[in-house]
């Protein structure tokens, strides 16, 4: 995720959001780089999914991502989970 893919990022999520899905699971495995402009486009994702009453979490972080996210520190901002149904189980649980 980068300057050139950021924007779809972006149009895709407000599209989910438009659509009235509130939670969202962001595959991230087949992402081998993300940069400053793609960490921004996944903190406004977030923002507006969060405004919107839903939550944002992210799966299957590839070793870029996962790096990139404790680099920053935005571990403490994401919700990050091994898998679809850890995550799944977490949003039922309310957590």
């Amino acid at each position: 995720v980068d300057v050139q893919t950021a924007e779809l990022l972006r149009t895709r999520i407000s599209g989910l959001i438009d659509e009235g899905i509130r939670h969202i699971l962001l595959n991230m495995r087949r992402v081998k780089f993300i940069d400053s402009v793609g960490l921004g486009s996944l903190i406004g994702a977030r923002r507006r999914v969060v405004e919107a009453q839903g939550s944002l979490r992210l799966i299957h972080l590839s070793p870029a991502v996962a790096k990139a996210l404790e680099m920053t520190h935005l571990t403490r901002v994401f919700d990050v989970h091994e898998n679809t149904q850890e995550a799944v189980a977490a949003l039922a649980g309310g957590a």
